[in-house]
């Protein structure tokens, strides 16, 4: 592996994405503004590009990323972990944003150091949580509490 630069650089780019991002990403989803700036760290020359000769070997560093870092690939778990915290919040969150952040302090919190799930896949779920309506969430506004409730809150 060491006598081709673009899998060391396969492996520094997904290592240096996963340990911000808390997931590994696929060699295709890392922004060229990551892999230059990891290629000239690493001093590879300007040309190198990540590379993994099989999408099997592109998991095999995807696994040895995960390892490396002690993250648990376990997506379903993960996903659960998220969905059961945006359920809790959905009543106190106006937005889908704040649900996937919710998700995702959940998420990091566990003691098993779990695999973020994608973005994406947080946004979909979110976009999903029960009991919201018709109307978009982003463009929800709270309702004024009845005349008899506004009097026993003061």
């Amino acid at each position: 592996m060491y006598d081709r630069p673009g899998r060391v650089l396969a492996l520094l780019v997904m290592l240096k994405s996963a340990a911000r991002l808390g997931r590994v990403p696929k060699l295709g989803e890392i922004p060229e503004v990551v892999v230059v700036h990891v290629r000239d760290q690493a001093g590879l020359a300007a040309g190198t590009a990540p590379e993994a000769d099989s999408e099997r070997s592109e998991e095999r560093y995807r696994s040895a990323v995960r390892e490396r870092l002690e993250l648990k690939h376990r997506p379903g778990e993960a996903r659960a972990v998220a969905k059961a915290a945006m359920r809790a919040a959905a009543p106190v969150k106006a937005h889908t944003a704040d649900l996937v952040n919710v998700a995702l302090e959940e998420v990091v919190r566990q003691k098993e150091r779990l695999e973020l799930p994608a973005f994406s896949t947080l946004d979909r779920m979110a976009a999903r949580i029960p009991g919201l309506g018709a109307e978009p969430r982003r463009h929800r506004r709270a309702q004024p509490a009845p005349q008899g409730q506004r009097a026993a809150l003061r």
